[in-house]
């Protein structure tokens, strides 16, 4: 008999999992494929080099592990990781946050400037599915703000202080 956190844990997976199929279904190629952050992805991203961000995906994944309703997503293309997202959805599920997204920089890629529109695709999918009424990408690089406010309506709002009061950028879904 299945715990009830492995039996939350199955239920979690299986959203995610159509959350993947509706994304590759409507807006990405076949060559592409989207999946759960396993041991595989793990071990994967460690090989990439000139990384923008220094993030330790395994101690992240570890502690994202704990919520079952965690969103994640590990991005491939033709067999080789391209990138990776991981965040959380409010406890009342009335928004998904993503908290990490990581693409991988280290060389040419057909993924390049894709990783975050396929990432916001599986997120908004996610949410629908969740039925929360808001997607979230946290503490966003400064850089990259006027991008990420390019991707599907999304609107930039400034933290005040830091950890209690980060930066976001959020959109409304329908």
């Amino acid at each position: 008999m299945l715990s009830l956190k492995q039996a939350l844990e199955n239920k979690y997976q299986k959203i995610r999992n159509f959350s993947y199929l509706q994304a590759q279904a409507n807006v990405i190629p076949f060559d592409i494929m989207l999946k759960p952050i396993d041991t595989y992805a793990l071990e994967s991203y460690q090989k990439w080099e000139r990384r923008i961000v220094d993030w330790d995906w395994i101690g992240i994944v570890r502690k994202y592990r704990k919520n079952t309703k965690r969103f994640e997503v590990a991005i491939w293309y033709q067999n080789e990781l391209m990138g990776l997202a991981l965040g959380k959805p409010s406890r009342a599920k009335t928004l998904v946050r993503i908290n990490f997204i990581e693409g991988r920089t280290d060389r040419p890629t057909i993924l390049r400037k894709r990783i975050v529109p396929i990432t916001i695709k599986v997120g908004m999918n996610y949410s629908v599915l969740l039925q929360a009424k808001k997607l979230f990408i946290m503490e966003p690089f400064p850089e990259l703000i006027n991008y990420y406010k390019g991707q599907d309506g999304f609107i930039y709002v400034k933290g005040t202080d830091g950890k209690d009061h980060p930066s976001y950028l959020y959109r409304t879904l329908d």
